[in-house]
């Protein structure tokens, strides 16, 4: 058919398809000798590219096509063909022919091409034929390329030596040596070191850590020095990147082959030398006992420390109870009080991984049982704190010193976090003696302790077995406070049943309030009875003020506790019991509606909601140092959604006043325009995202910030040892540039004279505050007559 077509006088370069194929490339792919020769016979371009720059003797040897490539050799095609002409499309085909017969395994082939006089040095991705042929383990192939002059130590950036690689093969020793024969006796060297930053960087390390004896043996007996690689600052070699840790012998301890460590140091290997971080061959043998004990014969320094400790460290550290026993058992013996960086010593290390079996050999062998390091760190409050109670109980058995302290003064029993140690742990400590009543620097106790991070298990024990719940400590919270703080009920319950009630603790000189306490923890299932408990029976006074607390009041506290909008119902029951109706007219003066909404600000649309609910609260007036407030006015001033704004009006617009006179609403006196937030920037009184002028302190050496409504008090909130202090206001105050009309500027700076008489309903002024005070426990749903809530929402 294919003589037809010719003698038919076709093209015998026709191209076809995307690729632009002639039928020599057809015949290349299929390795049909006979019809290659039959179209260059009809005139076909033996050296015709298609569109990737693929001639057909690349096609043939990408397909392994012997007598494909055979056929066009003979008929004159070019050996080594170079690309000549615009860059191709595709540069694929740009390689050497010899590279690439190597690289298929096509033997055949590469004996052709160098018989056609191919490119010896021509690549494919920057490596060789002998590359290729080499790591196919092609004994024949590499041997006929070495003939010819191929590179023995051809080294291809990204790649490394070859020598490197023929020693990493996954082959079989025999083959492996007869490569290393070829390339050794063409002049490859035998030190090279890999250039690349690569684990164990020369032939020999990586022979040694490979585990491949007869190799290493090889390299030595071709002069490979038994150092090589060995950390510069040694004096032994200086080769590019050297580090004791790419030394044959380390690499061979490091994973424990002691058969080549053995014939290493036979051949005068260095036991001594040391990485960058003062590893040895003898630490890094630390999981191998055999290995140690040989190295020790061999005069290793048994003290000797790198960057993790010595070697008992190291032994201590990962379980290696044969090696510590071959440690302990030689002599001289290993000073057991030699100090890691951070301080431990061995039994410490033992003591906190929870090693039973080594800290014990580590006793008997006379391991300083009482070590502390600068930190405060010692045996026994390592394994205490780590919750190792077979540790505990060994270590206890050899009587330590119970009366430590780390710097705080905390002693073994202050040890106690949220969820540890356990019970079992604080039995021993008391039946080995530990004091239960001992006191810190801060003096608090264990129980203060365990109440403060709320361990409730310890703190029952503890009360079990006897601690005071009446140890004072002068001018610091007592336990009952400490117990209100935690929010857990139970605890709070045990120190009250305990002896030490709310009269006695009320006594004592506490920075803040039990109320205030309760009500500034965090939202623990306690919380409430708590509060409950303070103020419902204890009849607690809830408008105390705490002057030396950020918020100075419990209602406060309460108020910005909670840290998820979903929980402000618990936070509106706080609310109910922290503000009974006896006092709200009091409060009323220093509650007012806008510290409460700010103290809100994180359920704006929730509490305003709630607010909105009493809608004697939308007619609350308040007169600042420049304008008036009313519900609706701060709710647009601090950009509240628009749907609450409509929550805030009343639905009908007049009512009647207390003394029977009639207020109409009047709409313009509730305009102002959005503050500009402070990003960053909080209150540090109210505790709320700064809006509008932030008053920033100008001589306070810390960050001193007070918003708009505090800046009015400031000095008082800003007082004491800081009275006289300088303010200056951080403007923008508003986010729209542009002015208001010139009757909302007059009513907003409260110049709307028929708005409100002086003095009348006003409680900043001296009106008539009670209902007003009412007002306020109406929009928190405090009131219990009229509140329908129920617990469950």
């Amino acid at each position: 058919m294919v003589q037809f077509v010719i003698d038919a006088k076709s093209d015998p370069d026709e191209r076809a398809g995307d690729s632009q194929s002639s039928p020599l490339h057809a015949a290349s792919t299929y390795g049909d000798a006979n019809m290659i020769r039959l179209l260059i016979a009809a005139g076909a371009d033996k050296e015709i590219t298609d569109t990737y720059a693929a001639r057909p003797i690349h096609i043939a040897l990408d397909w392994g096509m012997l007598q494909a490539t055979e056929a066009l050799l003979e008929a004159g095609a070019e050996a080594d063909p170079q690309e000549v002409g615009p860059e191709p499309k595709v540069t694929a085909w740009t390689v050497r022919t010899l590279a690439e017969a190597a690289s298929n395994g096509l033997d055949g082939c590469v004996r052709i091409l160098l018989d056609k006089g191919a490119d010896i040095k021509g690549t494919l991705n920057s490596r060789s034929a002998l590359w290729y042929a080499a790591l196919r383990g092609r004994l024949d192939v590499c041997r006929r390329l070495l003939e010819k002059g191929a590179d023995p130590n051809e080294c291809p950036e990204d790649y490394g030596p070859l020598l490197i690689k023929v020693v990493e093969l996954d082959e079989d020793t025999e083959k492996i040596l007869s490569l290393l024969r070829l390339l050794v006796d063409a002049g490859a060297d035998v030190s090279v070191v890999d250039p690349s930053p690569n684990w164990r960087r020369n032939a020999l390390t990586r022979a040694a850590t490979l585990n491949k004896k007869e190799v290493v043996e090889f390299l030595l007996d071709k002069g490979a020095n038994p150092d090589l690689g060995a950390f510069a600052d040694c004096g032994v070699l200086t080769e590019l990147g050297t580090d004791a840790v790419q030394t044959a012998l380390y690499g061979a301890a490091w994973n424990g082959h002691i058969d080549i460590a053995k014939l290493l140091i036979d051949r005068g290997s260095n036991i001594h030398l040391q990485s960058q971080k003062k590893w040895t061959a003898f630490l890094a043998a630390y999981d191998n006992a055999e290995l140690v004990k040989l190295l020790l014969e061999k005069g290793a320094d048994i003290n000797s420390v790198c960057s993790s400790g010595t070697i008992v460290h190291l032994a201590s550290r990962n379980s290696h109870v044969k090696t510590l026993k071959v440690l302990l058992e030689h002599n001289p013996k290993p000073d057991l009080e030699i100090e890691q960086p951070d301080g431990l010593t061995a039994l410490c290390v033992a003591c906190q991984e929870g090693e039973v079996e080594i800290a014990k050999l580590l006793l008997v062998a006379g391991a300083n049982k009482n070590h502390q390091t600068s930190g405060g760190d010692y045996p026994l409050k390592l394994c205490v704190v780590a919750g190792f109670d077979r540790v505990v109980r060994t270590l206890l058995s050899f009587q330590p010193d119970l009366t430590i302290c780390d710097q705080g003064g905390n002693t073994i029993l202050h040890q106690i976090l949220n969820h540890g140690p356990s019970v079992s742990i604080f039995e021993m400590l008391l039946m080995a003696g530990a004091n239960i009543n001992a006191q810190n620097k801060d003096g608090e106790t264990p129980l203060i302790v365990a109440a403060k991070v709320r361990n409730d298990d310890l703190f029952t024990f503890l009360l079990d077995r006897g601690a005071d719940a009446s140890i004072t400590r002068p001018g610091q919270d007592s336990l009952l406070h400490v117990a209100a703080s935690s929010g857990v009920w139970e605890i709070f319950k045990a120190v009250v049943d305990a002896g030490l009630t709310v009269p006695l603790a009320t006594a004592e000189q506490a920075p803040g309030t039990l109320l205030y306490n309760a009500a500034s923890s965090y939202k623990f299932e306690g919380k409430m009875k708590i509060l409950e408990y303070l103020v419902g029976e204890a009849k607690l006074p809830v408008n105390e003020n705490c002057t030396g607390k950020l918020w100075q009041y419990a209602l406060h506290a309460a108020a910005v506790a909670e840290d998820d909008a979903a929980d402000y119902q618990l936070t509106l029951r706080i609310l109910k019991y922290i503000l009974p109706t006896r006092e709200r007219q009091q409060l009323a003066r220093v509650l007012h509606p806008k510290r409460v909404i700010r103290a809100g600000f994180k359920h704006k649309l929730t509490i305003e909601t709630e607010m909105a609910g009493h809608r004697s609260y939308v007619w609350y007036r308040e007169e600042s140092s420049d304008r008036r407030w009313t519900p609706l006015k701060i709710s647009r001033y601090y950009g509240a959604m628009p749907e609450i704004y409509e929550l805030l009006e009343p639905e009908d617009k007049t009512r009647t006043r207390t003394d029977g006179s009639l207020e109409k609403w009047n709409d313009e006196i509730h305009q102002t325009r959005e503050a500009d937030y402070k990003t960053g920037y909080w209150c540090n009184h109210c505790c709320t995202l700064i809006c509008g002028k932030r008053w920033h302190c100008l001589d306070c050496s810390h960050s001193f910030d007070l918003c708009y409504k505090c800046s009015a008090n400031k000095d008082v909130l800003h007082g004491g040892a800081f009275s006289g202090h300088n303010f200056e206001a951080v403007e923008p105050e508003y986010t729209d540039p542009e002015p208001v009309s010139e009757r909302g500027r007059n009513a907003e700076n409260g110049e709307e004279a028929d708005e409100i008489k002086d003095g009348e309903d006003d409680p900043v002024k001296g009106g008539k505050e009670t209902n007003e005070g009412e007002d306020i426990a109406d929009m928190i749903n405090l009131d219990d007559e009229n509140n329908t809530d129920s617990d469950e929402d």
